[in-house]
């Protein structure tokens, strides 16, 4: 259990360090941004 936990802690700070342009959006605000120029949905 506590190996899945180190995974998902690791996953999160690589999602982290290679989606700065998230940083501090809500997750209303991501998932109303276009996705190369179309919207999504």
């Amino acid at each position: 259990m506590l190996m899945g936990a180190g995974i998902s802690l690791f996953g999160l700070l690589i999602s982290v360090a290679f989606a700065p342009e998230t940083r501090g959006m809500s997750l209303a605000q991501t998932s109303n941004m276009a996705i190369r120029g179309q919207r999504m949905g």
